[in-house]
């Protein structure tokens, strides 16, 4: 038995020898010398900048496409120009001013879908991403993760019920997510949330107006958080395009052009006749050209010479088919003295 022992503690002696010649290094100390773990200085803490915890007004667009002219921060910024100019009332629907809230539905509470709506818009202007909301407030860590308490929750369940909104609602929540801030993007919930309310507003787009779908469809893309695919959008886009040859008013086309220049890509994939395109450049050169300012004009030709090369590659079997909107193109350079 001690001998047992004795080999127990021969076999404990180089341990004990080695903690013998690192304890005085171990210890904390502010000196240099410091071999095993970490300085044990006390370190300054860096204060706190002013970007801690800020709200991200707009998410940087990523695009990269071949054509600056189709960047979403260009466009923005164009819209921000056309907004103060003489024909700004022509575009007043896209003001990021939030819209008055939805009135609570007492005679059919519908799982309460209008209240969790009203909750959550609320939450993420005034505090943050429901997952964030949730940390502030407690409740993740206090336990109470149930369906009806945190805001993720109701988040998802909103989802779930868009079904039960009306087309009018659908399109105050659109309206509504316009002021959102960016960061909104970031959040797994908020994401699930927009791509139910995309599903349902493209089911049931086909019954409401064009100019509604348009305005809609330019709201969607104008949201800060940079959504990159939209079902809603590409519903309307193929919508409006099989009706651009038919009588129109100038807002209405101008707002058509400028949603094929947010979304060049769903555009890109268009299949329009050239003949269609002819009608509308007829109507841009000769009928609106006074109705339009230096802006609009520029944008306009822009949007509608991709849909003119897309015709032309589908249509290289014709003869005599210009490259280009011609007519439009000479009215501008002998107008404004530049070239295109």
């Amino acid at each position: 038995m001690f001998s047992i022992v004795s080999r127990q503690r021969v076999c404990h002696l180089p341990v004990i020898r080695i903690f013998r010649d690192v304890r005085s290094e171990l210890l904390f100390s502010t000196s240099s010398r410091v071999r095993v773990g970490g300085s044990g200085r006390f370190r300054k803490m860096k204060p706190v900048t002013n970007a801690f915890l800020s709200r991200s007004p707009v998410k940087k667009s990523k695009e990269t496409g071949s054509n600056p002219s189709f960047d979403r921060d260009y466009l923005d910024k164009t819209v921000d120009t056309l907004l103060q100019g003489e024909r700004r009332n022509r575009y007043r629907f896209l003001h990021k001013i939030p819209p008055p809230a939805l009135e609570p539905d007492r005679n059919h509470s519908r799982d309460n879908v209008i209240e969790d709506w009203i909750h959550i818009h609320e939450t993420v202007i005034n505090l943050g991403v429901p997952e964030w909301a949730d940390v502030i407030g407690g409740q993740m860590f206090a336990g109470n993760n149930l369906r009806s308490t945190t805001t993720s929750c109701l988040t998802l369940r909103l989802a779930d019920n868009l079904v039960m909104m009306r087309d009018e609602e659908l399109r105050h929540m659109v309206h509504a997510i316009k002021v959102w801030p960016g960061d909104a993007g970031e959040s797994e919930t908020l994401a699930t949330l927009v791509r139910s309310l995309d599903h349902e507003c493209a089911t049931r787009c086909a019954s409401w107006s064009l100019a509604d779908n348009i305005d809609l469809a330019l709201i969607w893309a104008r949201f800060a958080f940079r959504p990159e695919v939209s079902q809603f959008a590409s519903k309307v886009i193929q919508m409006t395009s099989a009706e651009i040859d038919k009588p129109s008013s100038v807002d209405h086309l101008l707002a058509y052009l400028l949603l094929i220049s947010y979304w060049s890509d769903i555009a890109s994939l268009l299949r329009l006749d050239i003949a269609s395109l002819k009608v509308v450049e007829d109507k841009l050169s000769v009928e609106f050209w006074d109705k339009m300012d230096q802006t609009e004009v520029a944008m306009v030709y822009t949007a509608l010479n991709l849909l003119w090369q897309k015709a032309v590659t589908h249509s290289a079997a014709e003869e005599n088919i210009p490259t280009s909107p011609l007519r439009l193109k000479e009215k501008i350079q002998n107008t404004y003295g530049f070239r295109l």
